[in-house]
């Protein structure tokens, strides 16, 4: 995924020399000489100073040592996080859940899931209670980088609409959020007919 050299050219940075690096590597000082003036040719910039004293990194060689690092650490972690999802893959169910949504019940029944399902692992995943989300998650739903499963509420024409099959998991009270500037945070009691008229004028 990386340039070979660039683990090669960050060893001689942490080393001062080539035999110190070559010796960590396993290679040979002519080898390693090799591969770091074939990076610098590569790249048309000089990364270190050479001296009796020692291999020191210009200034420019500094950049490239500080992106390198993050690269190297970067692309070990993509690999890891793949063979992660290689070894459950079929064993991770997605878990779509927004923050108003209660998630209480989860601490509840995955222990019990998990004993059942030793293999079986979940992946929750927050998303925003807003219209465009709501629907690209659900056109994706159980596709390749998508999600599994949405925790939320739902009626029969919510699931016609969207093709959808849904689990009842439990009744809940329902409850209205709002910014406490709304003009129905100041009433003491809400009907039917005040939430329809907020939503026919856009919550205002």
């Amino acid at each position: 995924m990386l340039d070979s050299n660039l683990p090669i050219f960050i060893s001689v940075a942490d080393s001062g020399s080539f035999s110190q690096a070559a010796l960590h590597l396993g290679k040979s000082p002519q080898a390693v000489f090799k591969q770091i003036a074939a990076l610098e040719e590569k790249l048309g910039i000089k990364l270190f100073d050479r001296s009796p004293a020692g291999m020191k990194l210009t200034p420019a060689g500094k950049s490239i040592y500080k992106d390198a690092k993050f690269l190297v650490n970067f692309s070990k972690e993509s690999i890891k996080r793949a063979k992660e999802i290689a070894k459950n893959e079929g064993n991770l169910v997605r878990i779509a859940l927004s923050p108003l949504t209660p998630t209480k019940f989860l601490g509840q029944v995955w222990p019990v899931a998990s004993k059942q399902y030793p293999n079986l692992r979940i992946q929750l995943i927050p998303f925003e209670n807003e219209k465009v989300f709501v629907w690209n998650m659900l056109t994706h739903l159980g596709s390749e980088g998508g999600v599994d499963v949405v925790v939320a509420t739902y009626d029969d024409d919510f699931l016609a609409k969207r093709n959808c099959s849904a689990l009842k998991l439990r009744d809940l009270k329902l409850s209205i959020c709002m910014s406490s500037n709304h003009r129905l945070a100041k009433k003491e009691k809400l009907s039917i007919e005040d939430i329809a008229q907020s939503v026919r004028t856009g919550g205002g």
